[in-house]
C-alpha cells in the first residue's frame, strides 16, 4: 500500500518537473531567438544610418 502511494506521487511530481525543464528550454530557446533577431535588425538600421555619413566622409577626404 505504502509503495502505491509513494508510486502515486512520485510520477505526476516527475512529470511536472520535466514540463517545466521543458518549458525553460523553449522560453531560453526563444528569447536567444529574439536577441539574434533584435540584433541583427539593430545592425541593419545603424548601418543604414551609418553608410550615408561615411560615405560623405569619404568623399571629402578625397576632394
Amino acid at each position: 500500500m505504502f509503495d502505491l502511494c509513494n508510486d502515486s506521487y512520485q510520477k505526476p511530481y516527475s512529470k511536472l518537473v520535466t514540463q517545466e525543464i521543458f518549458n525553460i528550454i523553449i522560453i531560453i530557446h526563444y528569447v536567444l531567438k529574439l536577441e539574434l533577431w533584435l540584433g541583427s535588425a539593430n545592425t541593419l538600421l545603424i548601418g543604414d544610418m551609418v553608410e550615408p555619413q561615411t560615405r560623405r566622409m569619404q568623399e571629402r577626404a578625397a576632394a
